[in-house]
């Protein structure tokens, strides 16, 4: 068993963390489970970028540059997958998907090394692409709004 834990493909601990994750066993930040929703996200960048680029090394031997490569792969749209018709309605690349796609891998490999699967977590201090920070105020009809939905919900009682 242990023999067959380290020649793990990347694949391969892919669809394990996809089953434990949907299973409510992947935590955020190791403190509480990852959103329902968390599991379809991470599926369509593993399937559309991941897979395509890191699928057949083996997960242990993975290097920091080897995902700091598929991030650039990502960026410049060069998974198979990402041709349109067959990534219908999936992410095709660009900096917020490449840096996604890294936290992503990293997420899966970080939960891998908790769950004893491998001893390091090799691709951990990857840099990930920086992405624009949007920054958006709201209107005065947008305050007006939540002021009232504020009261609303202290009317009710619900909690703050």
């Amino acid at each position: 068993m242990i023999a067959a834990r380290a020649e793990m493909t990347v694949t391969a601990m892919c669809d394990w963390y996809l089953k434990e994750a949907r299973a409510g066993n992947s935590y955020a930040a190791g403190i509480c489970p990852i959103k329902t929703s968390s599991p379809n996200m991470d599926e369509s960048r593993i399937e559309t970028h991941i897979k395509p680029l890191l699928g057949n090394c083996k997960a242990r031997h993975l290097t920091i540059a080897d995902v700091e490569k598929m991030q650039t792969d990502v960026l410049h749209g060069k998974p198979r997958s990402c041709d349109p018709a067959v990534a219908e309605g999936k992410a095709t690349g660009g900096p917020g998907v490449a840096g996604r796609c890294v936290g992503t891998l990293q997420a899966i490999l970080g939960h891998a090394k908790h769950k004893g699967l491998i001893d390091q977590h090799p691709t951990k201090g990857a840099k990930k692409l920086a992405t624009q920070k949007r920054t958006r105020r709201l209107s005065s009809k947008e305050i007006e709004m939540l002021g009232k939905g504020l009261a609303y919900a202290e009317r009710r009682g619900d909690s703050p």
